[in-house]
Order: C-alpha cells, then sequence, then structure tokens
C-alpha cells in the first residue's frame, strides 16, 4: 500500500499540508519510484490487510506515471 498525496495550501506555502488516499496496489515499489507522480483511476474496497489502519483503500483499475504539474500544490 501506498500513499497517493498532494499539499494543500490555505493561506501561503508554509501552511502546506499534506493529505492523501490509500492505495493498494501490491508490489508498486517494482513500478514506481516513492517521489514519482501518479494518475490512478480506480473504486474504493474494503481493505484486502485487516489489520491495518485504513479500512477502506484506493484499488486501482489503471496507474500511469506523469510529469510533476506545473502547480503542485492544491489550493
Amino acid at each position: 500500500m501506498y500513499y497517493l498525496a498532494r499539499f494543500v495550501i490555505t493561506c501561503c506555502a508554509v501552511d502546506a499540508q499534506p493529505i492523501g488516499v490509500p492505495v493498494y496496489e501490491p508490489g508498486w515499489q517494482d513500478h514506481y519510484d516513492e517521489s514519482a507522480w501518479l494518475a490512478v483511476t480506480g473504486g474504493f474496497i474494503d481493505n484486502p490487510d485487516a489489520s491495518a489502519d485504513n479500512p477502506i483503500v484506493l484499488e486501482p483499475a489503471s496507474t500511469e506515471s506523469i510529469d510533476e504539474p506545473a502547480q503542485p500544490y492544491v489550493y
């Protein structure tokens, strides 16, 4: 599992807070670097790992590497 995350800014860059969605994609380490930018589509499912902290995860239908956006923050 990994987190698909962005930083949200409400005032200025110093107050940027990460938000993320847990993604259940076994073997992701073989395909993506930890700092990669990804576009993921899919649906939410019960986490197959019952011992995990996140009861709901995103199950990808497709995942592709993308370039970092010109504006990497969400306002």
